[in-house]
């Protein structure tokens, strides 16, 4: 009985010895591999949203330069000129030709610039033109007029807040500019006000 106790115990210790062997380096391969393996997928996953920020920065980017290029080609326009020029005492019909004439040029732009919320501008002359599809209530503050009128017609971003026509505020950007008559640079004809 006491061999038998004797031999059980040495086939114990080997078979202790042998899971020890087999298991630890086992155990040490699979923390090495897992640790690998994770350092990997760390990297793939910070260059996937490295690539996702910078697709958003272009997109970002071409949407700003294209906005700026709208308020370009408003200021550059003939129908634009016309419309602001006005003066104040302009008949009725006059005002109702150059604002349908305006509108229809915006309605031709607005089909290739699908990002853009809505227009604001508020001329010199009195005339308030709000263009858009949602029913926005929108306006200058008197700071930011004096703002563009200090910048002497460069532009400005702003995150800015505008109410729908059920008085729910909607965040949009805002490219803020004056427009002035390109063929008489001191004559200051509008506020522009373009929201993303």
């Amino acid at each position: 009985m006491e061999n038998l106790k004797h031999f059980f115990s040495l086939r114990y210790k080997i078979l202790i010895f042998v899971l020890v062997v087999a298991i630890i380096p086992l155990f040490l391969v699979g923390i090495v591999s897992s640790s690998y393996t994770s350092s990997i997928l760390k990297e793939k996953v910070m260059a996937s949203k490295l690539k996702t920020i910078q697709q958003v920065e272009t997109n970002l980017e071409l949407i700003l330069k294209s906005v700026n290029d709208l308020s370009l080609f408003l200021i550059n326009s003939e129908d634009t000129k016309a419309l602001f020029k006005l003066p104040e005492n302009a008949m009725e019909t006059e005002k109702n030709f150059y604002i349908d004439k305006f509108n229809r040029m915006i309605s031709f732009l607005s089909s290739f610039e699908p990002y853009v919320h809505s227009l604001y501008i508020e001329g010199f002359n009195g005339i308030v033109l709000n263009i858009d599809q949602y029913g926005t209530i929108d306006e200058l503050s008197q700071t930011m007029k004096n703002s563009m009128l200090e910048s002497n017609g460069g532009s400005k971003y702003l995150l800015n807040k505008i109410d729908l026509f059920n008085n729910k505020p909607i965040d949009v950007i805002s490219l803020i500019r004056l427009i002035k008559d390109v063929n008489n640079i001191s004559s200051k004809l509008a506020f522009l006000k373009i929201n993303i």
